[in-house]
């Protein structure tokens, strides 16, 4: 006869590799009963459109757009939904009513809002489920919660039941199952619907905050649509992308809209100006605020209404963009090619995160400029560079609708060089 310890080993180790990190595929999770506007799913390595009465499964991410709302049935009479600009990723979700103790669920909300509501899973086994930001561990104590999150911070309000919500730290580790515990962990429970619990990156606890502007819960940071009660309650619900002209604009009038302020009639928007410095300066009065000066560009906001969103994440699209190379050693000006543009701004956080790939004019690769930074409330943008891991140096602005943003960037090379130049974008 053989000995046992192998087989003992090999259990061991599937057993470790159940609680790693590592996203473990294979187990449904839940079937789409609701799909509008710009959804999408990650599956198999694979991102495609989803739609109404698709199978999820752990392992699977979904994506919306600014419009896009996804609703989930899971697989024991839970429900998630999905909220626009949003990423959540099912690690885990095994279900087995004979043996409770076998019940695992964790979800990663990379940013944006999702609402919980526990299901069976969930209420047979609380210290089995978690759901993770990149700031913050969130377990149940049996519940309907709603959360938002940016890469910094974290927000978490209670319908009915409770959480717990702790930061991570050497006894909090994302890859865990259930609630943490410790001094660190802090408990919101229903009855007050404008409580909620905010984690930043940089705080040693949770604190309590009441949202008395309406501006902090999630909810007012992505509504629901309507039709979102009705798939908690497991009513149907006309669904699918073909529905979009039918049910999106007559419940929500175009999310993009909502989510950004409307602009208030009678008054005129900052507009930015931007451009190479012949002529451009010596038209700077008093009716232009010059927001950056490069090398070779200078960018304007001319006078007029500062109107900023309060929330929503969106991406800019490059409309115009000057780049150069300038040397110590000599006095040349060298012309560079840019791609690989991006600029998205959230306008919860105020935050904003860019990158640039430029080329060409003799230098010897590709180089990648990137920065991470924070927007004022005047709709000033200013990054350094090697600071929080930047690759290059700006400075710029947004118009008064936030619908335009300009910068001007420069990243010092190790031999002296400079890149430098100017962007111009659009959403």
């Amino acid at each position: 006869m053989k000995p046992r310890y192998p087989i003992r080993l090999t259990l061991m180790a599937l057993g470790l590799l159940a609680t790693s990190g590592n996203v473990l595929a294979g187990d449904q999770a839940a079937e789409v009963v609701f799909a509008i506007g710009d959804v999408k799913i990650s599956q198999n390595g694979q991102l495609r459109p989803l739609q109404r009465g698709e199978k999820v499964y752990a392992g699977d991410e979904l994506l919306t757009g600014s419009n896009g709302h996804i609703h989930l049935k899971t697989i024991d009479a839970g429900f998630v939904s999905v909220r626009p600009a949003s990423r959540l990723l099912i690690h885990q979700y095994h279900y087995s009513p004979q043996n409770p103790k076998d019940n695992a669920i964790r979800f990663e909300l990379k940013n944006g809002v999702v609402r919980s509501v526990t299901g069976k899973a969930g209420e047979m086994a609380k210290d089995k489920f978690r759901l993770s930001t990149p700031v913050a561990a969130i377990g149940i104590r049996g519940t309907d919660f709603t959360v938002y999150t940016s890469n910094n911070e974290t927000r978490v309000a209670v319908r009915s039941g409770g959480v717990a919500v702790s930061p991570f730290n050497a006894s909090c580790v994302a890859a865990a199952l259930g609630p943490c515990s410790g001094s660190s962990v802090a408990n919101l429970y229903a009855g007050n619907n404008s409580a909620l619990l905010q984690v930043r990156s940089t705080d040693g606890k949770p604190m309590l905050r009441q949202d008395k502007t309406g501006t902090l819960l999630p909810e007012s940071i992505a509504p629901a649509l309507p039709e979102e009660q009705q798939s908690v309650e497991g009513k149907p619900v006309k669904t699918s992308q073909l529905d979009y002209q039918d049910v999106l604009q007559k419940t929500v009038q175009d999310v993009d809209d909502k989510l950004l302020q409307q602009q208030v009639p009678g008054k005129v928007q900052a507009q930015l100006e931007w451009g190479r410095w012949a002529g451009k300066l010596q038209e700077g009065s008093s009716d232009r605020l010059i927001l950056a000066q490069g090398m070779q560009n200078a960018l304007y906001r001319t006078a007029g209404d500062m109107t900023l969103p309060e929330r929503g994440r969106f991406d800019f699209k490059l409309k115009d963009v000057n780049a150069v190379l300038t040397t110590e050693a000599s006095t040349n000006v060298r012309s560079l090619t840019v791609d690989q543009a991006r600029l998205s701004i959230d306008f919860a956080t105020k935050e904003f995160t860019t990158a640039l790939q430029v080329q060409g004019g003799g230098l010897a690769k590709p180089a990648q400029l990137g920065a991470t930074g924070g927007i004022s409330a005047d709709g000033k943008m200013d990054a350094l560079q090697y600071w929080n891991g930047n690759t290059m140096s700006l400075s710029g602005g947004l118009s008064g609708d936030g619908k335009q943003a300009a910068y001007i960037f420069q990243q010092r090379l190790p031999d002296g060089s400079q890149i430098s130049g100017a962007t111009s974008w659009q959403r």
